[in-house]
């Protein structure tokens, strides 16, 4: 991807950060595999899709935080 990322089919040991829809994500299979492998020392990063969106048009805007 031209951001770095690499899109998986499951939440595993190696994910680092799993981006989820505030609405409806939070019931995936996905997320509470990261929140389960967190609760065992895992550090993935929940990044809520409305924050992964404004970081990436305000990187395009040229305003990179």
């Amino acid at each position: 991807m031209g951001n770095g990322g690499i899109i998986k089919s499951s939440t595993v040991l190696t994910t680092d950060y799993l981006i989820y829809d505030t609405e409806y994500g939070t019931n995936t299979t996905k997320y509470k595999r990261a929140m389960e492998l967190n609760g065992r020392g895992k550090n993935i990063q929940l990044i809520p899709n409305i924050d992964f969106i404004a970081q990436i048009r305000q990187e395009k805007s040229g305003r990179v935080f």
